[in-house]
């Protein structure tokens, strides 16, 4: 078991090792054709001047000068090109897919627990969920210790968040004092300005059009007449950021005001306050993003912080499932934000960066998480 564990870690430490060589592969091809450019645009200009003025020794020396940095530009671009094609093609699907199989599941969830590798945990947890399902009435004492476990691990959450604030605010001061040690405290509001725009633009996108367009295409009514007849409970959503705590209102707003059965809502809107948490999804792959993309820029050539297509693509999964296991309580996002950092390599100590903005957006994509639960009940 170990051993097998062992392997699969290795395997998927291998794979990126080898996209980290190559992407500092490609980008030293990008630097050499850049000077190959300003070589050839620095002979052109030597040739002119010493076209202007044939006689003069300081002219001919600055252009023999310029060939010659041509020349070496033309190896160094031929070096470059020549050891990218000895890493032989791009990785393709299967090989990111592999990888990202290899990420999913685990032969030692001991160990993976102790590494911090949660997604192999999460997979587990679904897949034993799902089992239990099979049990029937046998399920219930399983189901009662599961119960008190998890009230147990909410109310540590509880008292946490109850401290989040001035931990918050510890870690937020710190980094503003060394942004404006910096000179960069302009920089740091301008990329939340971003990352917040980004954020409102894609919670708003899934909210006005992709909701209401399964909403009609299910049901054939206006989803925006739905939308109006919901608002109770997306201003209490929006109000309390918790999708827990905003259900009864929910249930009782879809029932009363638009005309979903009760059977279906009692159903769906529980369910979906569990697991349907596409608002954190959302906002979990574009906090990784962001974050990866702020230290690429401030760290340039550090090809730790590349976000490669394969990257992008863990981002997406691990975001997904993630949310599922996200908790219907204030800010709860940022404690599964830790799977999705972890599985593309970032410190989670990063998620600092975006803390100052966690509690304006976790109102957004909890009104989002409410809707979508609220179109699930009446598609149903």
């Amino acid at each position: 078991m170990n051993e097998s564990s062992a392997s699969q870690n290795e395997a998927a430490e291998k794979f990126r090792k080898k996209q980290e060589i190559r992407e500092a592969a490609e980008s030293a091809v990008e630097v050499a054709q850049a000077k190959r450019v300003e070589s050839e645009t620095a002979v052109e200009g030597a040739k002119k001047a010493l076209d202007a003025d044939p006689d003069s020794s300081e002219l001919k020396s600055a252009y023999d000068q310029a060939v010659k940095d041509q020349e070496h530009a033309e190896i160094a671009l031929r070096t470059a090109k020549s050891n990218l094609a000895d890493l032989g093609e791009e990785p393709g699907w299967t090989q990111i897919l592999e990888n990202l199989a290899l990420m999913l599941f685990t032969d030692n969830l001991i160990e993976s627990a102790a590494n911090a590798d949660l997604l192999p945990l999460i997979v587990f947890s679904i897949v034993f969920a799902g089992m239990l399902t099979t049990l029937g009435e046998r399920v219930n004492t399983i189901t009662k210790i599961i119960d008190q476990a998890n009230h147990a691990l909410m109310s540590f959450v509880m008292l946490l968040m109850k401290v989040a604030p001035l931990g918050i605010f510890c870690l937020v001061t710190a980094r503003l004092g060394e942004a404006r040690m910096e000179g960069e405290l302009e920089s740091v509001f301008r990329s939340l300005s971003s990352f917040i725009f980004t954020v409102l633009l894609g919670l708003g996108f899934h909210a006005f059009l992709t909701l209401p367009l399964i909403y009609w295409i299910f049901t054939r009514k206006n989803p925006y007449k739905f939308m109006l007849q919901m608002s109770q409970a997306l201003l209490t959503a929006f109000s309390t950021s918790s999708s827990s705590a905003t259900l009864p209102v929910t249930m009782e707003t879809a029932v009363d005001e638009a005309g979903v059965s009760r059977q279906s809502a009692e159903f769906v809107l529980p369910l979906g306050a569990t697991v349907n948490m596409d608002g954190t999804a959302l906002y979990e792959a574009a906090a990784a993003i962001f974050i990866a993309q702020a230290l690429a820029f401030s760290n340039p050539g550090n090809e730790e912080f590349a976000l490669t297509l394969g990257k992008q693509l863990t981002v997406a999964i691990t975001a997904t499932m993630a949310a599922i296991g996200a908790a219907g309580i204030p800010e709860a996002g940022l404690f599964t934000m830790l799977i999705v950092f972890n599985a593309v390599g970032l410190d989670p100590k990063y998620i600092a960066f975006i803390l100052p903005v966690d509690w304006f957006l976790d109102r957004f994509r909890t009104a989002v998480i409410c809707f979508g639960d609220s179109i699930g009940a009446a598609v149903i």
